[in-house]
């Protein structure tokens, strides 16, 4: 049980408080935290047993490290662990986190110190949480969630907001935690310009927002002239006539030309001067058209000029993570948006949205952390006056994102040999695009070796080659060479598809209540094709066939057998069709996984002949 969580606020930093009573085994993972930002100070804490005994730290150097993990997935998130942790005793933390972001608010790592969100509650039980802000606290600041109200006093200069007896925060597995119902802290400031604007309306303060801040980002002081003007000229020439048509174009020539070095090739990473980014301004598209290197920033900012350059005015959307919170049209806060993209219309079709700093993604691939919620839509009609409205950025369409596999196997004695190329489309293919294109092809070939190795078991990889991470004409694919060791018996069990990923991944424990919406990462196609030759000695017998579909999409697995040559070929296909559901489809979501996870764990079984 968490006994209790304290952030207070104050001028110039925030000090947490965290204090939890371990009574099993079980528990001793409550005394892990987050590690701590670098510009923490005054980290103590003690360790107290029942017998009045205790440990001391004060140091970030006295905690241990382990890796925090989620979904079946590793990240590179870090958790601290206090010293002398047992199955029976209290932890007491204590730190304070300097605020060096604009007026001293917050800490610049939250949106350069302008907007912050902290969620009250733990995976245990919380005594009391609560959250102290100075009076003098610079900004404005709230509370959401569906926990009730929050008991609000004063005490020595604070305003103290206390919940008590905060339920378990469960981990449930496809869901928002920004929906999960627990308080959440938001702080942020508000621009006395924006104070007033407040008073107008959402629509009036959306639209003073664009005409205060947003509108500087995309048309004040952005250098437009001399080499960018030439390559304006050269880059809208000979155009398709349809605007949809000509935006993918004017992108796909656009990143032939300019190289975004914010996501560097190792050979660009190698030879990038070394003042580069301490001299680069991303409004200078002059000096980026000339050097033929920019920025996230500056690629954004020069596709938008090229744009209006190729006679179109683009709408700009900006988007909230939804891992990370939801944009509320009625919040008006100007500073809780992650990411600009930007919007081409044409009569007749749905918008086009195009994010030009996914280095080379196909024009459409935006991130689907942004698919699906509430976003922020600026156009205009003239070029002049900007209007806001609330929109959503649609789900990619099914068949855009794609995963293939293609097997063939030989089986040998003692091991099944395999060979296996993948191709990829949509968002799968930048993703795994974006993680080889910074490294060497070395590199590249290590990465993939180990990450076949870590998905199968008893895999022997003898060959890995990544094809055209960094060649922006070509989509990335793979092939891999390997074994799969077997056991002796009178049956044979074939893995067909050794080391391949899974569609979706499915929690160890799913027969738990859904409170809930259920939230699937994307819409996408996954298929993959097995071929082998039944060896002398045994014989293939009809295999069950797989094929079930409901409303989160289909599943299926099958067998063919050759008796002419003796061939067998598999066939694997999963299709996720839709985006979101409501918790009262949780029956149907279970079974979905269990199609999938019966035909990624199905083996070709083989029996001796005779």
């Amino acid at each position: 049980m968490v006994l209790e969580e304290r952030l207070r606020f104050q001028m110039g930093e925030i000090q947490t408080v965290y204090r939890v009573r371990i009574f099993s085994e079980e528990g001793r993972a409550a005394a892990a935290i987050s590690d701590l930002p670098k510009n923490t100070l005054g980290i103590k804490g003690r360790t107290v047993y029942p017998d009045g005994r205790e440990v001391v730290f004060d140091g970030r150097k006295d905690f241990a490290e382990r890796q925090a993990e989620t979904g079946g997935r590793n990240f590179a998130k870090v958790h601290l662990v206090a010293p002398g942790v047992t199955s029976d005793c209290v932890v007491e933390i204590q730190w304070r986190e300097v605020c060096d972001g604009y007026r001293r608010a917050l800490p610049k790592r939250f949106t350069n110190g302008l907007y912050g969100v902290w969620t009250l509650g733990n995976p245990y039980p919380t005594r009391i949480s609560s959250v102290e802000v100075a009076k003098n606290f610079p900004f404005a600041f709230f509370l959401t969630g569906r926990m009730g109200r929050a008991e609000d006093s004063e005490r020595n200069g604070f305003r103290v907001l206390t919940y008590h007896n905060l339920p378990a925060m469960e981990s449930t597995p496809y869901a928002l935690a920004p929906t999960n119902g627990f308080p959440r802290l938001v702080a942020y400031w508000q621009p006395d310009d924006l104070i007033r604007a407040t008073h107008e309306g959402n629509d009036g303060y959306w639209s003073e927002a664009f005409e205060r801040i947003y509108r500087a980002d995309y048309e004040v002081s952005v250098d437009t002239g001399g080499a960018f003007k030439r390559l304006a000229a050269e880059l809208t020439t000979g155009l398709p006539e349809q605007p949809q048509a000509r935006a993918r174009e004017l992108l796909t020539r656009l990143q032939a030309r300019i190289k975004n070095v914010s996501s560097p090739t190792a050979t660009e990473k190698a030879s990038l001067p070394k003042d580069f980014w301490g001299d680069y301004e991303y409004k200078r598209l002059d000096k980026a058209a000339a050097s033929g290197l920019a920025s996230n920033s500056g690629m954004r900012l020069m596709y938008y000029h090229l744009l209006k350059k190729a006679g179109i005015q683009p709408k700009i959307g900006k988007l909230v993570d939804r891992e990370q919170a939801l944009f509320n049209y009625g919040h008006l806060n100007a500073w809780q948006f992650n990411h600009d993209i930007l919007g081409i219309e044409e009569l007749g079709e749905a918008d086009l949205w195009i994010d030009a700093t996914n280095r080379y993604a196909a024009p459409g691939v935006v991130h689907p952390d942004y698919e699906g919620v509430p976003m922020l839509v600026y156009a205009t009609p003239n070029g002049k006056t900007w209007k806001p409205a609330l929109n959503s950025l649609p789900a990619t369409k099914l068949g855009r994102n794609t995963r293939s596999y293609t097997y063939d196997l030989r089986l040998g004695e003692d091991a099944d040999v395999f060979s296996v190329q993948a191709q990829f489309g949509g968002y799968p293919e930048y993703a795994e695009r974006y993680q080889y294109l910074p490294q060497d092809a070395a590199n590249q070939s290590r990465m993939l070796r180990e990450k076949f190795e870590k998905l199968g078991k008893n895999l022997s990889i003898s060959k890995a080659t990544v094809l055209d991470a960094t060649n922006a004409a070509k989509p990335v694919s793979w092939e891999v060479e390997g074994s799969l060791e077997r056991e002796s018996g009178r049956r044979r069990e074939v893995v067909p598809f050794p080391g391949m990923n899974w569609p979706l991944w499915v929690p160890d424990k799913m027969d738990v209540p859904r409170s809930m919406p259920i939230i699937l990462p994307y819409l996408a196609t996954q298929t993959a094709v097995s071929s082998f030759v039944v060896p002398k000695g045994y014989r293939f017998d009809p295999h069950t066939e797989l094929k079930q579909r409901n409303q989160f999409g289909s599943v299926s697995w099958s067998t063919a057998y050759d008796p002419q040559t003796r061939k067998v070929t598999v066939r694997f296909s999963v299709e996720v069709a839709t985006l979101h559901e409501g918790n009262g489809a949780w029956s149907a979501f279970r079974d979905y996984l269990s199609w999938i996870q019966d035909a990624c764990t199905r083996q070709v079984v083989l029996a001796r002949e005779g």
